[in-house]
């Protein structure tokens, strides 16, 4: 037969810790005859309710240990190589959205948008977020940072010195190599660039339908510009139409989606804030 020398009688108990007692422990045993040798029945007393003290153990709750999330991370700078590269609101909601759900899922983007656009009007501190990243981040999510920096600020009227030197200066502060930073920057040009190819083959029809969506010319004004975009977009915008079905939610977030990015393409073209 087994006796678990583990027994324990938990006396007192905390969110932090927990005072236990083990009824087996042999410190009352050898402390009640070592006082009973010295001092008789009172000494076996003492000896036995000093033993039951140390008998007795504080223990103390450990919390297991919460994976960071860099997530906030990513987006403060994101936020602040828009800054830098002096793009401000020229990109769309639209795309924005689009390119913060590619990276972290439709929830998270739907989520946060509205934190990113106020980030994009504060002071960002690179240096304390560059520091934290440094420290815990592996060289793969590091890498994963700085392309995540430049899909998010693709954009023809980026000042490219200025987002070049914000994105080094980045890499710099979380001790990311250079040459990782070029890699990453020259899969992503060539990524772009067949991109811009496969969008040249068919930019001439692109650019009479691009203004048919809004039921205008090429020689329509700003002001009308503006007009067509808030009525198709406040028509086919999802939270206009909480009514609608999964399938129809689906269809206007298309539509929307091509709204958004032809309104931003004109706006480009004709040289529009």
């Amino acid at each position: 037969m087994r006796f678990n020398k583990n027994i324990t009688i938990v006396l007192l108990r905390t969110t932090e810790w927990k005072l236990v007692f083990k009824p087996l422990g042999y410190h009352k045993l050898l402390l009640a005859i070592f006082g009973y040798l010295l001092g008789g029945s009172s000494g076996f007393v003492a000896g036995l309710i000093i033993g039951l003290f140390f008998d007795c153990e504080i223990l103390v709750k450990h919390k297991p240990h919460k994976a960071s999330d860099n997530r906030l991370s990513y987006l403060m700078l994101g936020a602040f190589i828009l800054q830098v590269s002096e793009l401000g609101t020229r990109i769309s909601q639209a795309t924005l959205h689009q390119r913060i759900t590619k990276q972290f899922g439709e929830a998270y983007a739907t989520k946060r948008l509205t934190f990113f656009n106020e980030l994009l009007r504060q002071r960002i501190q690179v240096e304390a977020i560059c520091d934290q990243i440094k420290a815990h981040a592996a060289e793969k999510e590091k890498i994963d940072v700085i392309r995540f920096l430049f899909a998010l600020s693709n954009h023809p009227s980026a000042a490219k010195d200025k987002l070049h030197h914000g994105v080094n200066y980045v890499a710099m502060r979380i001790d990311l190599p250079y040459e990782e930073v070029k890699k990453v920057f020259d899969t992503f040009k060539s990524q772009s660039t067949n991109e811009s190819t496969n969008a040249s083959s068919y930019s001439q029809p692109k650019s009479t339908n691009v203004y048919s969506i809004f039921n205008l010319t090429s020689s329509c004004t700003e002001k009308e510009l503006k007009s067509a975009y808030y009525k198709l977009a406040k028509k086919y915008h999802p939270d206009s139409n909480p009514a609608a079905t999964t399938s129809e939610q689906k269809l206007m977030q298309e539509k929307f989606r091509k709204i958004v990015e032809a309104y931003e393409e004109i706006k480009h073209r004709r040289n529009w804030k």
